[in-house]
């Protein structure tokens, strides 16, 4: 009996070495647990920091190209990078130091990140660098601090196909040779004095030998003949065209803007009858009168695609353009066309602007007053009557006021849009969408 309470008492003791030694163990893998699953979460916040901030300054490409696109890229990217954290300090933006690169790139190196925009392939790259991560429980072993870095690339890619678009097509604006008469590549509308109309010019297409258009794209360098479409440096009275005034729909069958009789700038969209109704009640006297008004005032969400027929209307829908115009303007009706603001990061003159409290006004752009609308080359319009066009691009427009029923529809252009990948889409140099592509 004696000698097995010795072995008892042995055994006993050797266990309590053991569970020691396994506790020691348990509590290493449980602190080395909790160390990694802190620096994961670490690394998923600068990844998530990283896209972002790509994506926020690839979206620059959208509106602005080549070089004219870094300085703005470069700012919405670090703008986003400031407002993210890691762990639970926000990434430091503090300092900057800034390296220009090739082909008018620029890399910029901050305290915990770095941004490189590279206009020549639309592209922003973003490194989050987080070196001074503490540790827990590592730190029993020696290691304070471990670093994570993350890194994403994002790029304004062409597409051919955008959605939302309201029911207006635009003519491009083309070189004019004799109706230019006083060679400005401005078509100079009559200035109102007193009851009478004043000055002007009348340009139609095709009315003489020299007259030609050709579509901007950016990535042509000196392009011959000069590009006339909008966007492009062609006119020299508004940069790039931002903030000009242009009629969306004419209402006015002796508008000199009318592209040929009865041709008014409506068209027929897809799925017209799935659009939600505007608040006013059907009617007004023409074929497709409420799906043309809905589609004004809502959004048509099927896929509109370059270079594919669409049916234009022949009707001028006075009632239904001036109903859905002034619901949509409705829905942020204190916004305004403010043309004395210079952007001091772009240069342009002119932005959209607030008389009175609005939930859009710390995000113009997201007003459902910016719309998008599709363009044509004017060389398609030569007759009157019912006939199909093919848009070459989408553009973005601020919709303004149109105060009574015989005033034409006008916005102010702003730039050409994003888009998407929809099937048998044609790509178009000026519709892009972003993805990341690292």
């Amino acid at each position: 009996m004696p000698q097995d309470r010795k072995t008892y008492r042995s055994t006993r003791g050797g266990t309590l070495v053991i569970v020691a030694v396994s506790m020691v163990a348990i509590m290493s893998a449980m602190a080395l647990a909790i160390d990694l699953g802190m620096l994961y979460k670490n690394r998923s916040d600068a990844q998530r920091s990283a896209d972002a901030a790509a994506l926020a300054g690839a979206s620059a490409f959208l509106d602005a190209f080549g070089t004219d696109a870094v300085d703005p890229a470069r700012n919405r990217a670090v703008e986003y990078l400031g407002r993210n954290s890691v762990g639970n300090d926000l990434i430091d933006t503090s300092t900057s130091v800034k390296t220009t690169t090739m082909g008018g790139g620029l890399l910029d190196s901050l305290p915990q990140a770095v941004v490189e925009v590279i206009p020549d392939e639309f592209k922003v790259r973003v490194e989050v660098r987080r070196a001074d991560n503490e540790t827990w429980f590592a730190r029993v072993f020696g290691t304070t601090v471990m670093p994570v870095r993350a890194r994403a690339a994002a790029r304004a890619t062409p597409a051919g196909a955008a959605r939302c678009l309201k029911p207006f097509a635009i003519p491009d604006i083309w070189h004019d040779a004799n109706g230019d008469l006083d060679g400005d590549h401005v078509w100079d509308m009559p200035v109102l004095q007193g009851n009478t109309e004043v000055g002007g010019e009348i340009w139609k297409f095709g009315d003489d030998p020299g007259d030609y258009y050709a579509q901007f794209d950016p990535t042509v360098l000196s392009p011959l003949p000069p590009q006339t479409g909008y966007g492009s440096t062609y006119r020299t009275d508004v940069e790039k065209d931002w903030g000009r005034e242009i009629k969306m729909k004419v209402t006015d069958p002796s508008d000199v803007e009318q592209a040929q009789s009865g041709i008014f700038f409506p068209w027929s969209m897809p799925n017209e009858e799935s659009t939600t109704e505007c608040k006013f009640e059907a009617g007004g006297g023409e074929t497709g009168a409420a799906n043309y008004r809905s589609n004004i005032c809502n959004c048509n969400t099927s896929p509109i695609t370059l270079n594919t027929p669409y049916p234009i209307k022949t009707g001028n829908m006075v009632g239904p353009t001036h109903q859905g115009v002034k619901e949509l303007i409705d829905m942020d009706k204190d916004a305004y066309w403010d043309p004395s603001y210079i952007d001091p990061e772009t240069g342009h003159q002119g932005r959209i602007a607030y008389s009175g409290p609005s939930e859009y006004s710390d995000n113009p752009m997201g007003s459902p007053r910016v719309i998008k609308v599709a363009m044509y080359n004017p060389t398609q319009i030569t007759k009157s009557g019912m006939q199909t066009i093919e848009f070459n691009n989408f553009a973005m427009f601020f919709i303004e006021e149109q105060k009574t029923l015989k005033d034409p529809v006008k916005g102010r252009f702003l730039f050409y849009v994003s888009g998407d990948d929809s099937p048998g889409a044609t790509t178009g140099p000026l519709v892009r969408k972003i993805r990341l592509v690292e």
